[in-house]
């Protein structure tokens, strides 16, 4: 399901941020969605240890450590992994079922749910578990 961008006129900085990503995205569609996987899933774990930290401090408990290496390895699953398959499997999807297709967006549904969640899961597991 193509979209089009369209370039908004405006001098506001967020603007031009967004339009310098969808002009990426256009351009190099791969490596900009991998790139902002690795960026975004290294956030995510750094963010999930930062609670974890604040909340030992708040209850007494022992006081847990920031894993530097967390973010490095979600960054990597990111990076060559989730941005790469991802694109692939919806534009695959969208080959497989058009939107001419009836009922295409409940088959992407649950085939995305039913199949490829799962297989994505397991293979999260799998890679971090050899990253460690």
């Amino acid at each position: 399901m193509p979209t089009q961008s369209v370039l908004i006129r405006d001098s506001s900085f967020l603007t031009r941020v967004l339009q310098q990503y969808l002009s990426l995205l256009k351009k190099y569609p791969i490596i900009t969605k991998s790139v902002t996987s690795g960026i975004l899933s290294a956030l995510g774990n750094l963010l999930s240890q930062a609670l974890e930290y604040r909340k030992s401090n708040k209850e007494n408990s022992p006081k847990k450590k920031i894993n530097v290496l967390g973010p490095v390895h979600f960054a990597i699953f990111g990076l060559f992994i989730t941005g790469p398959v991802s694109h692939y499997f919806y534009h695959l999807l969208e080959v497989l079922l058009p939107n001419t297709v009836p009922y295409c967006l409940i088959k992407r549904l649950l085939l995305e749910r039913l199949i490829f969640a799962p297989a994505f899961l397991l293979l999260f597991y799998v890679v971090m578990n050899a990253l460690e």
